[in-house]
């Protein structure tokens, strides 16, 4: 029976670590800041692709091949 828990636990242990719910308070800011700094970055991409599709879309009609 005791080697039967022992390889549980050596299978399984790892998932004590890994619970969602034990990350501090320090590790729950750092991650909503990293959150916070990627969506910014995101926008920031976006509104630069919807400028330059925008000014594709001008020269092409300029152009007069759209």
């Amino acid at each position: 029976m005791f080697y039967n828990w022992q390889k549980k636990l050596f299978e399984n242990g790892a998932m004590v670590f890994d619970q969602p719910g034990r990350e501090s308070s320090r590790q729950k800011a750092a991650k909503a800041r990293r959150i916070e700094v990627l969506e910014h970055k995101l926008q920031e991409k976006n509104e630069v692709l919807g400028e330059l599709m925008g000014e594709h879309v001008a020269l092409k009609k300029t152009l007069g091949r759209l």
